[in-house]
């Protein structure tokens, strides 16, 4: 169940928070579990945009990875990869689009890693998702 997140009031008391650690993974092929959806639109042409946050990990660290998919008639292909990592298609299979739906449901992602720069001039890597992977298809044994 991902965590819950609670607003703030501007004069609210707080504390230290939680511990949390950035976290960026080798790139490679990665299990990942959809912890939050959101809309978005793009900047510049206002297109519909998916915005994923993804935790993924490695067995050993966990990493939070965010996806921005723009929904285009040019992105079908990754929209299209993404749901059937998460079982809600299949090949050849026409399906709305159930973006709530893949809150909590898990698949495989292909990561890559880029490098960054901030607005002070420091440079970082980051993880992004380069392809979503298809689950393995079931084999049906003849006996």
């Amino acid at each position: 169940m991902p965590e819950e997140v609670i607003g703030l009031d501007w004069e609210e008391e707080i504390d230290d928070g939680q511990e949390f650690e950035y976290v960026v993974l080798e790139p490679g092929d990665y299990d990942f579990t959809v912890k939050s959806f959101e809309r978005g639109k793009t900047k510049d042409t206002h297109n519909n945009m998916a915005i994923l946050e993804l935790e993924v990990t490695d067995g050993k660290k966990k990493a939070i990875v965010k996806d921005w998919i723009v929904l285009t008639n040019k992105t079908v292909w990754k929209i299209a990869s993404f749901f059937r990592s998460i079982g809600l298609k299949k090949h050849g299979e026409k399906v709305k689009m159930k973006w709530k739906e893949s809150i909590g449901r898990s698949g495989r992602c292909t990561l890559a890693q880029e490098e960054r720069e901030s607005q002070k001039g420091n440079t970082y890597k980051t993880n992004s998702v380069y392809a979503y992977i298809d689950p393995p298809e079931e084999i049906d044994v003849q006996w």
